[in-house]
């Protein structure tokens, strides 16, 4: 992905920042499970695939200076990868019927906590 972020002061000790990205991004999943009788699997489902597709993502927060040095830093941010086409195969006792295919999207939200540390090694320069 390619992203850009930017800080933007509004106080002595409170910065804001906001940003965002677009790319290509991916993920790896596998999925299974049926209905059984007497040990015997008569109705199962099974999926796995790694998939790519365009992404993107949006964010921001807020970052309270603790000193020169140290930050605490609040944000958000929001990744989408487009929608994909899944393939799932059903099997009913042991026989696979056609798979099919169903659309599938990632996405995520996070809320997100940190600790800036700027320059830490300053003095072995």
């Amino acid at each position: 992905m390619v992203n850009g972020w930017r800080d933007f002061t509004v106080a002595e000790r409170v910065d804001l920042y906001a940003g965002g990205g677009i790319g290509v991004g991916g993920y790896r999943y596998s999925a299974s499970g049926g209905f059984g009788m007497d040990g015997v699997q008569v109705l199962g489902i099974r999926s796995a695939a790694q998939e790519a597709a365009f992404a993107w993502q949006a964010g921001g927060g807020v970052i309270y200076n603790i000193s020169e040095r140290v930050a605490f830093d609040v944000g958000y941010r929001f990744f989408s990868i487009d929608q994909v086409d899944a393939t799932y195969i059903v099997s009913f006792m042991g026989m696979d019927a056609p798979g099919q295919a169903l659309a599938q999207q990632f996405t995520a939200s996070e809320l997100l906590f940190g600790l800036r540390i700027y320059e830490p090694f300053r003095r072995w320069r």
